[in-house]
């Protein structure tokens, strides 16, 4: 506990995600942290919980909906959040709060109960996007804006899966390129020289999946591009 205050109050963003992280962290003091209640366990699986994922108005996820594997293994016991100075930001089918985001002058968190490596449509790169600017806006690791430091720039396949290979490749001037988790965590790193590149991330069975970005630094600027990391 006393980590990961300290890690928040020295301007770090916190994505945390987990169908029973707020069972097992019921009686824990984190709450406040997050801006977030702990209401309940949900179903098991059998029973079921969550079949979509709607933004709700005003959040940072406002007009995306996902579908999610409803009665399958990820749909397990999957926690019920409401607000306590934060927002909630995507609802399940029954109008129960599965993710919620809290803002601070200092730091930025989101809570979700839902696994994102296991949510599918047309909006899950947008909703991925939106999580990482979300939680990046103001730390540094995502500035320059407009600028594009690599004529092309691409994630090959876009999905990754953990013990396999993922081609970074890129075109452009000299750069460098970093993995990164949502929390600004660098996994791996290459310089690149001048002209069009291709590099392999081998994807170790440590790496936990979710929502992960491919940076890019050249001529002055950085931007970074999303992609899913799954089992």
């Amino acid at each position: 506990m006393a980590q990961l205050v300290a890690y928040l109050n020295s301007g770090h963003p916190v994505y945390a995600e987990g169908g029973d992280f707020g069972y097992s962290n019921r009686t824990s003091e984190l709450w406040p942290y997050f801006g977030a209640t702990y209401l309940g366990d949900g179903q098991p699986s059998g029973t079921g919980n969550v079949q979509s994922l709607t933004g709700e108005t005003g959040s940072l996820a406002d007009g995306l909906s996902v579908t999610y594997p409803y009665q399958q293994s990820p749909d397990s016991y999957v926690d019920e959040f409401g607000a306590d100075g934060g927002a909630i930001v995507l609802r399940s089918q029954d109008n129960v709060g599965r993710v919620v985001s809290r803002e601070t002058p200092v730091y930025r968190t989101v809570l979700s109960s839902t696994i994102f490596g296991a949510t599918s449509g047309t909006d899950c790169d947008t909703l991925m996007a939106a999580y990482i600017d979300y939680l990046l806006l103001g730390t540094g690791i995502n500035q320059g804006g407009t600028p594009q430091p690599a004529a092309r720039t691409a994630v090959v396949p876009s999905v990754a899966r953990v013990g396999h290979g993922v081609r970074l490749e890129t075109s452009g001037p000299a750069r460098e390129l970093s993995v990164l988790d949502v929390s600004g965590r660098i996994h791996s790193g290459w310089s690149l020289p001048a002209g069009e590149a291709v590099t392999t991330w081998n994807v170790g069975t440590d790496v936990a999946p979710g929502a992960y970005f491919l940076q890019v630094r050249a001529a002055g600027s950085t931007v970074a591009y999303p992609f899913t990391v799954v089992r």
